[in-house]
Parts: structure tokens; C-alpha cells; sequence
């Protein structure tokens, strides 16, 4: 930002899907959304997503919130007067919304609202039906289906290689 913002001013958390990271398309255009509205707009990446390095003996995974949990703990203790938003895809929205739901039941959760895209509600049930990849689908959504894995494969192990 060229000027300085108010320390009120609203903050929205971007959080990136799988094999993502905060320099992804998806991420800036909604960080351009706060900017244009005066928001203080924060990107977070997964633990050796983007470039970063892994300095612990592990990475991130679809039910671990505790990174997630920090990064608004210091947003919120950083800006306490400013209302706290978050916007997540993906496996991003899956630990957004297993994080609202283990903070809400305390009501401990500074985020006054988010919003959630292409959530695999069901891990469980995502992996059996792609085991099942040839029954009930049609040809397009078989193709699709293996293009998608076998990017999110290459994806995962080049994550790997980190470890």
C-alpha cells in the first residue's frame, strides 16, 4: 500500500488449496479485492508451499490447524480492533473450516466471517471414489479425474522431495 491504513482496517486471510501458494492466481486476485476495498490483504502458505523452507520434521496435511491457528492469533494480537476475515480453497478451505469448528465451539475464533471454495468436505469419501473412477462417471469427468491426479501427484512429490 502507498498510504497507511487505519489499524481498524479490515484484514482478509487468503489461504491456498493444495500444492498452492500465495503467488498462485487465484490468491492475488483476492488479495487485489481487499487492497482495492483498503483492506490489509494476508497471504498464507502451508509449510514448504512457495518457496518456503520446512524448518520442522514435518510439512502440512489436511488435519493439522495448529499453523492456520497461529497465523490468526497474530493477526488478532497485532490488529485487535480490526474485524478478521478469511477466504480458503481447497485443502485450504478444509483446515478453515476444521479450525472454525474447533475454535467455535468456545467461541474463541476472532474471524467474523469466511468464506470457503471447493472444500473436499469428505476425504474419506473423495479417496474411495476415486478408486472408483469407472463407475458412474462420464467419460469427460474420467478424463478430468486422472489429468487432476496425476497433476496433484507430481505436485506432492516434488513437495516431498523437501523431507
Amino acid at each position: 500500500y502507498k498510504k497507511a491504513l487505519p489499524v481498524n482496517a479490515p484484514i482478509l486471510l487468503v489461504i491456498h488449496g493444495i500444492n498452492g501458494h500465495s503467488d498462485e492466481a487465484y490468491v492475488k486476485c483476492a488479495m487485489n479485492m481487499a487492497k482495492e476495498r483498503e483492506w490489509r490483504a494476508v497471504a498464507f502458505n502451508h509449510r514448504g508451499c512457495g518457496g518456503s523452507d520446512i524448518s520442522s520434521p514435518w510439512g502440512y496435511n489436511g488435519a493439522f490447524t495448529g499453523d492456520i491457528r497461529h497465523a490468526i492469533n497474530l493477526l488478532n494480537n497485532k490488529f485487535p480492533d480490526a474485524p478478521l476475515m478469511a477466504v480458503a480453497y481447497s485443502l485450504g478451505a478444509n483446515l478453515l473450516v476444521k479450525y472454525l469448528g474447533e475454535e467455535g465451539a468456545h467461541g474463541n475464533s476472532p474471524i467474523t466471517c469466511a468464506v470457503v471454495v471447493s472444500n473436499p468436505w469428505n476425504f474419506e469419501g473423495n479417496h474411495l471414489n476415486s478408486k472408483n473412477i469407472n463407475g458412474g462417471f462420464s467419460n469427460w469427468e474420467k478424463i478430468v479425474g486422472k489429468v487432476y491426479s496425476l497433476v496433484l501427484t507430481t505436485g506432492l512429490k516434488e513437495y516431498l522431495k523437501q523431507f
